[in-house]
């Protein structure tokens, strides 16, 4: 039987509330309306999206539960979900109560976005009400669909349907851009739909707008790191890019960038407009560069370096510590931490701002240079950046890492820089340790397996030949 003993969690808003989130990211000010349940899912939901200033919340609480996924992840792996939702149907009174909030609010925005995940909020009803209100307001209407009749949604301006989706509504197997068409063209002709958006994961999207030509459209060449959330991104994106006056076309070439983004870094993440910017420039810019030496002495260069790595799409990990003695404690911190990162940058505490930390007189027991070497010759380190303070934050603030880890012997509270990281969107993760594996605790063993009382006048062992004794220590014991 699998046993789950979490070493640390994480609060996001999720279906249409992830939609909105994604809006409030790229810049735009939007409107949510949906359910939640009198419950404490309802009252996170209210507190994580009141933190957007540019989302408004009208949400209508019920009796019924608020819908909750928890997600078991180990190693970036997804383990399993479990849901915690209901799934019929709403009565008149609340069907009235939502329709009244579209009233309220559709004539102050330029686009509605339908975000159905088939909870029973959207009924027919709903949906034609707020498709006849968006319509006579002559905004563009974009629908990522769940309900197995997309005649519900005719009237909208693009239906995003996924590969399996779509594969449902038509019976057409997609295994290449022709079957894609094929399945588009059903969907509009069926349906009375005018263009039809299919997204296909890796082969990207294929877009089929009335009376045009399909258009096949690849992603970008990125490293997929979690697909949770993707098709928020790409509706929130086609949703702004049209509002913008933008063409479908070019709303879809847009979106399908974000989707490559977003699928880049870890969990239900976000894109903002200046990655995908970058992103757009990386074939006119110098995004090649070289990359800097391993051990980081130009902090500028670096910077920039960095930079560049995000607007291709790459996460940028960062952990930092002493590091004094190289011990299974740290290879298992290092090994989890590129589990979540394309690059990872390990920080080291400067041989000065190690004496700030009340380790003992005799610390550090290797130099700072010969601490750097020994992270970088480990595989999963990109590259080892020396700090002089006593802390890593102002580093953090500098390199603003995607995911920053630490051992799990820390907590959300003592982390250093995890405010900072979670305030732009960033995630701050927690190693599974094992416990008692620390190059103090090492070197106390040794000593006390040796026999040696420490006096103020006494000398520790050379570093090499301590170093020795306490690698063979750590895998006897």
């Amino acid at each position: 039987m699998p046993i789950f003993c979490p070493a640390s969690s994480n609060i996001v808003p999720g279906g249409a509330a992830n939609v909105a989130v994604n809006i409030a990211t790229l810049g735009a000010k939007c409107t949510i309306i949906g359910l939640i349940g009198r419950d404490q899912e309802g009252k996170a939901l209210s507190a994580s999206l009141s933190k957007y200033s540019n989302i408004q919340s009208c949400l209508v609480e019920t009796k019924s539960v608020t819908t909750c996924k928890t997600r078991f992840i180990s190693s970036a792996q997804h383990i399993m979900r479990l849901d915690r939702d209901t799934s019929h149907d709403i009565p008149f009174e609340i069907e009235s109560a939502i329709a009244d909030e579209i009233d309220k609010n559709i004539s102050t925005h330029d686009a509605l976005v339908i975000s159905d995940y088939a909870k029973g909020v959207l009924t027919t009803r709903i949906l034609n009400h707020a498709i006849s209100r968006a319509k006579k307001e002559k905004i563009p209407i974009v629908v990522d669909p769940k309900n197995q009749n997309l005649g519900v949604y005719a009237g909208a301006t693009l239906v995003t349907p996924n590969s399996l989706e779509a594969e449902v509504y038509t019976g057409v197997k997609i295994t290449d851009d022709n079957a894609a068409e094929q399945s588009a063209s059903i969907m509009q002709s069926k349906h009375a739909l005018d263009n039809v958006l299919i997204t296909r994961g890796i082969e990207g999207m294929t877009l089929l707008a009335s009376n045009a030509q399909p258009i096949h459209i690849r992603p970008l060449s990125v490293q997929v790191f979690d697909v949770v959330g993707a098709g928020d991104t790409v509706i929130s994106t086609l949703a702004c890019m049209l509002a913008s006056g933008f063409t479908l076309e070019q709303s879809a070439i847009v979106s399908n960038i974000s989707a490559s983004l977003a699928v880049s870094k870890p969990d239900t993440s976000t894109v903002s407009i200046d990655e995908i910017i970058n992103s757009m420039n990386r074939g006119t810019q110098d995004s090649t560069s070289e990359p800097p030496s391993s051990i980081v002495d130009r902090l500028d260069d670096f910077i920039e370096y960095i930079d560049k790595q995000k607007a291709q799409g790459k996460v940028i990990g960062f952990t930092n510590g002493v590091f004094d003695i190289l011990h299974t404690g740290h290879i298992q911190l290092i090994n989890y931490a590129k589990d979540y990162c394309d690059l990872l940058i390990v920080g080291i505490n400067s041989d000065s701002s190690v004496k700030l930390l009340n380790k003992g007189s005799e610390r550090p027991l290797n130099s700072e240079t010969d601490r750097a070497q020994l992270l970088i010759s480990l595989a999963k380190v990109d590259y080892a950046l020396i700090f002089k303070e006593a802390t890593p934050i102002e580093i953090i603030k500098l390199i603003k890492p995607d995911v920053l880890i630490k051992g799990s012997d820390y907590d959300m509270t003592t982390v250093v820089g995890a405010d900072l990281v979670m305030s732009y969107g960033g995630k701050v993760l927690l190693a599974p340790l094992e416990e008692h594996k620390s190059t103090t605790g090492l070197v106390q063993k040794y000593l006390i397996q040796n026999q040696v009382l420490l006096r103020s006048d006494q000398q520790l062992p050379s570093s090499l030949t301590i170093a020795t004794i306490l690698a063979y220590i750590s895998n006897t014991y």
